[in-house]
């Protein structure tokens, strides 16, 4: 930021009243004393700076600059870029553009045909597609009936019960919502890690309102002086005054480097505070609510070859405590899909046999040798899970195996480990891929999502960054054309493209927890958003720096002058961060996110209306007027959106840190910042959990991982505060430029090093007792076998008529001792059917 601002040259406003000049600057401080001058650009030793430019430099003066108007002034002209106008009864026309602008219809533009061409023919693609494609959509969805209704009002029914329900509410209700006022800090409605969520909204607005209170303080014990504007035009005949500004200016900064040093201090002992807190409150939450995962211990270390009953054997002989089963984790990461097919085949079996059809029979019948030949090919990975009955007994258990250490077979030493994870969340195929050949996969496809954002980046960024700057040199102001809009838009596609390239490489590293998987899209997504935003920002910056140039020619004013003109383009680029940050970086991207991704579901309308009929290149059809839907087809496509707190997380961080860049400038809207965010995570804190309770699919955060990883990027923009400070006191004491950038990185590693060294000290388990194994089961509607894909297998291959169902979520009716199943039955199939066709009559009025 230093090194940006030492580029940038002053603002001057020039003038001239001289007889001898071509063309004049227009007066601003009101004098019109003449005075001689060459015809080269000067400015004169004493005020009203006085200077004469060349016909062609008016331009230079301001890239608005009116050239030719009878006045004999440089005035602003209306066609950006022009440098030369004709008058005639029309108006001013424009004659002559800059040199790297081109005139057209009176209009001049950027030299940049071949953007043009491109976004032109971007519109003309689009045009073609839409002036076929919605003509056709709006036909099927008026003219045709909706195909399979009863199918897909199973569909609708399977994304209700994905939803968050009170399914032990006492009114007995189907479907029971949650309030409103449910507190979401101690309800376990989605794991603990839902909780800590709230509590870090809470934790960051709290923050937030300290840090507005700070700056408005700070603001109306020392604002920025009101006569910098006046004294940067007239300085040459007001030395005294220009002292005296100086002094405030001095004490200005100094208030700001005192006033971020203490926030950063704050932020630091708070954060750290905060982060000791969310393990407490995890450990509090774990006491309180009975988990899968408090009952069972995992072991690792087992020959491939051992078998279920034997690893049980030995498990019992280690204490007087006996475990209630063990669940083998296998490894068929080679029949992965193969096991996903068949688990679907043995759901749906499980449905038939509920509604009693002989299709159930059918099924086992079609896939028994299948899973016979699968399960035979499942080794085991090396890991078991030693489930007990209590969680005495698992505490006792693991007590008499630290003291006998015993070898399995007699040569096997194993290591036993907590488990935090609830096993429906667990990636049990990715088992058989070792620690090693994770941390391989783990470098190769963040180098893989490395190399893929930065080719779409040469692809998209960097052409985009070449016209847009171009173009806010040539303009001197951030606007948007019909290139800037059509690259702006691409550019929005390519960091969607990003952050799916992101999360499908978490899912190739082989993470066996859903809570690293969630932690890679975090960062992941942080580094994208942060991408982004540097590039918004860079954008606002060169507009300012084309603001500030100064034509050629021009003698340079005594440092004083010199320093309160860089000053001056500081509080300039204020005023454009606070016009950018509000409302567009900070509002309008999350308002349209929760509108699209929760209020609308997108992908549920689009799967549901949009048929794309583009054959042979891409083809693909809505499943209301598909023939040949399948239920799997139909649930799959009218889910809801999940609950996606990673990518929340990495929102709170990455607004607060482009929040905190109007620190680094002159500005009187730096309160304001911090008031926006306040209101910001309020309204947030609402908006969430309108969606978590009303909207979004129940997904399962059941560790705090994610939140101590949010915690720890809590740390950058702490050190962006730091950073501030150090970047006031440069200019306060004149320190060397690099003095804000090595404050950034000492604050962080300050703060991740002390952060780690207090969440050692804080333990996330407490052993204060769990309910019993069964009845947890009848509670949650899953245990270590019902989640286990190659144990249900096993199960079936034995015994068709095997009563284990495989747990999915939506799917918990089907397992015969869940307590909740009589709360997700809702309505019959012939309500809903009959909801599907009002529903659509309601639409076809529409059109």
């Amino acid at each position: 930021f230093e090194l940006a601002m030492r580029l940038w040259l002053p603002i001057f406003l020039l003038r001239c009243a001289g007889q001898s000049c071509s063309f004049m600057g227009t007066p601003a401080c009101g004098s019109s004393r003449p005075h001689s001058c060459s015809s080269t650009l000067r400015l004169a030793s004493e005020c009203p700076a006085e200077s004469c430019v060349e016909e062609r430099n008016c331009s230079l003066l301001d890239p608005q600059a009116l050239v030719g108007s009878s006045s004999r002034f440089c005035v602003h002209g209306p066609t950006p870029g022009c440098t030369r106008y004709q008058e005639d009864t029309q108006g001013q026309r424009c004659q002559e553009c800059a040199g790297n602008l081109v005139l057209e219809s009176g209009t001049c533009m950027i030299v940049s045909a071949g953007y043009r061409g491109f976004a032109t023919g971007v519109l003309y693609a689009v045009a073609v597609i839409l002036s076929f494609a919605l003509p056709y959509i709006v036909y099927r969805i008026a003219c045709l009936p909706t195909a399979c209704p009863s199918l897909l009002a199973r569909g609708w029914l399977h994304r209700k019960r994905g939803k968050v329900h009170d399914y032990f509410c006492k009114s007995g209700k189907p479907f029971q919502l949650f309030s409103m006022w449910t507190n979401m800090h101690e309800k376990s409605i989605a794991g603990p890690g839902l909780c800590l969520y709230y509590n870090s909204l809470v934790f960051c607005g709290c923050m937030m309102l300290v840090a507005a209170c700070v700056s408005l303080g700070t603001h109306i014990y020392r604002p920025l002086p009101d006569a910098l504007a006046e004294l940067n035009e007239c300085a040459a005949s007001a030395q005294e005054q220009v002292a005296s500004v100086l002094t405030q200016l001095r004490q200005y900064q100094s208030a700001r480097m005192w006033s971020l040093f203490l926030l950063w201090a704050l932020f630091c002992v708070c954060g750290v505070l905060h982060g000791c807190f969310q393990r407490g409150w995890y450990a509090h939450l774990d006491s309180r609510t009975d988990s899968m995962s408090d009952l069972a211990t995992r072991v690792v270390g087992f020959p491939r070859d051992a078998g279920e009953a034997e690893i049980e054997e030995f498990f019992n002989s280690i204490g007087a405590e006996r475990v209630k089963h063990v669940s083998i984790a296998y490894d068929y990461l080679d029949d992965k899909e193969r096991v996903e097919f068949l688990l679907s085949e043995l759901v749906r079996a499980a449905e038939a046999r509920r509604s009693q059809t002989a299709a159930s029979t059918t099924i086992f019948a079609a896939f028994r040798d299948e899973m016979h030949q699968v399960t035979q090919r499942s080794t085991n990975s090396g890991n078991a899970f030693a489930v007990f009955n209590t969680e005495d007994m698992r505490i006792r258990w693991e007590s008499d195996w630290r003291l006998s250490r015993p070898l399995f077979r007699g040569k096997h030493p194993i290591e036993i480990y907590d488990v935090a994870s609830e096993p429906h969340v667990l990636v049990w195929s990715n088992f058989g891929v070792s620690t090693s050949a994770r941390w391989v996969r783990g470098v190769r496809e963040v180098a893989v999502a490395c190399v893929c954002c930065l080719l779409l980046g040469l692809i998209v960024y960097a052409p985009t960054a070449q016209y847009v700057f171009q173009r806010t040199q040539v303009f001197a102001q951030v606007g948007a054309d019909a290139v800037t809009r059509i690259l702006g838009l691409l550019v929005s596609i390519t960091n969607g493209v990003c952050y799916v390239i992101v999360d499908r490489c978490s899912q190739r590293v082989g993470f066996v927890i859903k809570g690293h998987k969630d932690i890679f899209n975090l960062v992941g997504c942080v580094v994208i958003v942060g991408v982004n935003t540097a590039y918004n920002l860079a954008i606002t910056c060169s507009a300012v720096q084309a603001a500030a140039r100064v034509p050629p020619g021009l003698q340079r004013l005594e440092s004083t002058q010199v320093e309160l003109d860089m000053m001056r383009v500081r509080e300039t680029l204020g005023d454009s961060l606070w016009e950018v940050l509000v409302p567009s970086v900070l509002v309008v991207p999350y308002i349209v996110y929760v509108l699209l991704t929760y209020v609308l579901s997108w992908p549920t309308l689009l799967a549901y209306y949009v048929s794309i009929p583009l054959w042979p290149i891409y083809q693909t059809f809505d499943i209301r007027t598909k023939e040949d839907v399948s239920v799997k087809e139909a649930e799959a496509a009218l889910e809801a959106c999940p609950m996606q707190i990673e990518f929340d997380y990495a929102s709170n961080v990455c607004v607060i840190a482009t929040g905190f860049t109007i620190l680094f400038v002159e500005s009187p809207h730096m309160h304001k910042v911090f008031g926006v965010l306040v209101v910001w995570f309020v309204l947030t804190y609402w908006q969430q959990k309108y969606c978590h309770l009303r909207l979004a699919k129940l997904v399962d955060y059941s560790t705090p991982w994610l939140d101590e990883c949010a915690t720890y990027l809590w740390g950058i923009p702490v050190a962006m505060v730091a950073a501030a400070s150090a970047r006031w006191a440069t200019l306060c004491y004149g320190l060397v430029w690099w003095c804000p950038a090595m404050a950034f990185a000492v604050s962080g590693v300050l703060y991740a090093v002390v952060l780690h060294s207090a969440l050692r000290c804080v333990s996330i388990r407490d052993d204060r007792g769990c309910a019993p194994h069964d009845k947890v089961r009848r509670a949650m509607g899953y245990d270590w076998l019902n989640t286990n894909p190659i144990a249900v297998l096993k199960a079936h291959a034995r015994d068709p008529q095997a009563p284990v169902v495989f747990y999915r979520r939506g799917k918990e009716f089907l397992q015969a001792d869940w307590e909740g199943a009589h709360a997700q039955q809702g309505e019959e199939p012939a309500d809903l059917e009959r909801n599907e066709t009002e529903m659509q009559d309601l639409l076809k009025s529409a059109f």
